[in-house]
């Protein structure tokens, strides 16, 4: 098993300093912070007081905590607004199935998608690109990848970002491109990894 990297811990410790803060400041006790939220008594007296807690507190239970007690999250944590994260009115990406198939590198878990948003221009991907994504493939940091995203609605939305853990983020030259999105397997989840790339030389047709 891999150890965390220092910077998952660091944020599994920030989240646990906001928790405390949190409960602290409801004059309540982490058992009826979590019946008032409708969560489970030890999903917050487990990190609140456990020291051996290593997983990271989701951004559900962070939207509730925040809820019950008034007590704001951190900034770029909890639930991912619609406003923050670009693409919700249409995906970032799409399976593609154009006329012409690629076939180069496609096999058993790996599929061709079509680039349509700028979320990472910078990175070199623009719409109207094809990308190759392992759906088998591990992520790591630095990798681009497709995720998917749970909005405010419930509705699954599709993103196509750069993954720095434990967040997702935007490499564009579009202003307000939007804030990193804390991964949690919960609200938002990573589909597959980027491992190819394809442009027509005529140019981009998004």
């Amino acid at each position: 098993m891999q150890k965390s990297s220092d910077r998952e811990v660091e944020l599994r410790e920030a989240l646990r300093t906001w928790l405390r803060a949190a409960i602290r400041s409801s004059g309540l006790t982490a058992t009826e912070v979590a019946r008032r939220a409708g969560l489970s008594s030890s999903t917050l007296t487990r990190p609140a007081r456990d020291g051996a807690y290593n997983s990271t507190i989701s951004t559900h239970t962070i939207d509730k905590v925040a809820e019950v007690t008034g007590y704001p999250p951190p900034e770029g944590f909890g639930r991912p607004r619609a406003r923050a994260v670009r693409g919700f009115a249409e995906p970032d990406a799409v399976p593609y199935k154009g006329p012409e198939r690629v076939e180069l590198a496609a096999g058993s878990g790996k599929d061709w998608w079509l680039v349509k948003s700028r979320a990472l221009d910078l990175e070199g991907y623009l719409p109207g690109d094809r990308v190759l994504v392992d759906l088998a493939e591990k992520p790591v940091p630095g990798d681009i990848v497709v995720a998917q995203v749970i909005s405010e609605r419930g509705e699954p939305e599709t993103v196509f970002r750069k993954f720095e853990p434990p967040f997702l983020i935007t490499r564009s030259t579009l202003p307000d491109s939007g804030k990193p999105v804390l991964v949690d397997y919960d609200r938002v989840s990573i589909m597959g990894v980027v491992v190819a790339g394809w442009r027509d030389r005529r140019g981009n047709a998004a």
